[in-house]
């Protein structure tokens, strides 16, 4: 029996390196360039290639989740600065050092306190007084202006206030005995004196006339005292009228007119007190234009002051009135 080659001669011839094993299957022998690859195989097996994290993400998401787990990449966070230190106050109490006061320097201090709570007292006090005077020379200014006010508007119309009236005046002189027994009331005017021009007079009492101006003594040798202005001494204008002339007799206010500036005048009241006056100026009005508002107040208003009326002139034809009026005009000293 031959032996047959199942692969035939060629198979020999093109394949020299192969055998048939045991098991009858064809081995290779191995040749060079099989084991320099299989060397190359290992040694890339052993020194894998590097390659960027982005490449093997994306291969690795590429393969299914059901068969590769998903490899999540946890960037690392950036250290945490520390945060700086915090002040904070302290709760410690902060003792401070008091020195001690001497006695002596407590005492002075008690009494300059003392000492100014006296004088904020007394500043007040003293402005409760000013207050009180103040409003007290306000009133009574009011009511003597208001008085005057009311009577203004009939003096004007008719403002020849002495010898007005048509009955002629007694020009019988008073004896001595008769200025010396005369008396009035404690606060009321009892006697004018006017040293310059010898007067020395009686003073007397009048209100206003039928006609509303200010009426006149029935003596030529007296004054009186207009009861519409303020008593003397009060806030407020004394006003004093008296006569210049009779027929043939000099007035007890004949001679005012030479009455100047600085020139003294007194009043004598019931209760024995001088109040003494001084002239600040006088004035001759025409007889319908006297002014009335002024006559009857003080010539420096909130003083006390005394005006004296009189007339002046020539006597109109055919009556006894005068074409002028002369006003003094004084205030208390």
């Amino acid at each position: 029996m031959s032996d047959r080659n199942p692969i035939g001669p060629q198979s020999s011839q093109s394949r020299p390196n192969s055998h048939r094993s045991v098991t009858g299957h064809v081995s290779r022998a191995p040749t060079q360039h099989h084991t320099v690859r299989s060397v190359r195989q290992r040694r890339e097996f052993i020194e894998p290639k590097p390659q960027p994290i982005s490449d093997f993400i994306i291969k690795k998401s590429a393969v299914p989740s059901s068969s590769v787990p998903t490899l999540t990449i946890v960037k690392p966070q950036p250290a945490a600065v520390p945060a700086s230190q915090r002040l904070q106050r302290s709760n410690v109490l902060q003792r401070q050092f008091v020195q001690p006061v001497e006695p002596h320097k407590i005492a002075k201090l008690s009494k300059k306190k003392s000492k100014k709570s006296r004088l904020q007292v007394a500043l007040v006090a003293m402005a409760c007084i000013v207050f009180v005077v103040g409003l007290g020379v306000s009133v009574q200014t009011f009511r003597t202006n208001r008085t005057a006010i009311a009577q203004v508007s009939a003096l004007a119309k008719k403002s020849d206030t002495v010898q007005k009236d048509p009955s002629v005046p007694s020009a019988t002189k008073p004896s001595t005995d008769d200025i010396k027994n005369y008396q009035v009331a404690p606060e009321l005017a009892r006697y004018i004196k006017i040293p310059k021009i010898g007067v020395n007079a009686r003073v007397k009492q009048v209100g206003t006339t039928s006609k509303g101006a200010i009426d006149v003594p029935n003596n030529i040798h007296d004054a009186a005292w207009y009861t519409g202005s303020a008593k003397p001494g009060e806030v407020g204008a004394t006003v004093l009228d008296g006569h210049v002339s009779g027929w043939n007799t000099p007035g007890v206010f004949h001679d005012i007119k030479t009455l100047s500036a600085g020139d003294t005048i007194q009043i004598v009241r019931g209760d024995g007190v001088t109040l003494n006056y001084r002239v600040v100026k006088s004035v001759t009005y025409d007889a319908n234009k006297v002014d009335m508002q002024a006559a009857v107040n003080p010539v420096t208003p909130g003083k006390i002051g005394l005006n004296l009326i009189t007339c002046d002139g020539q006597v109109q034809t055919g009556t006894n009135e005068y074409t002028k009026r002369v006003v003094v005009f004084t205030e208390k000293i």
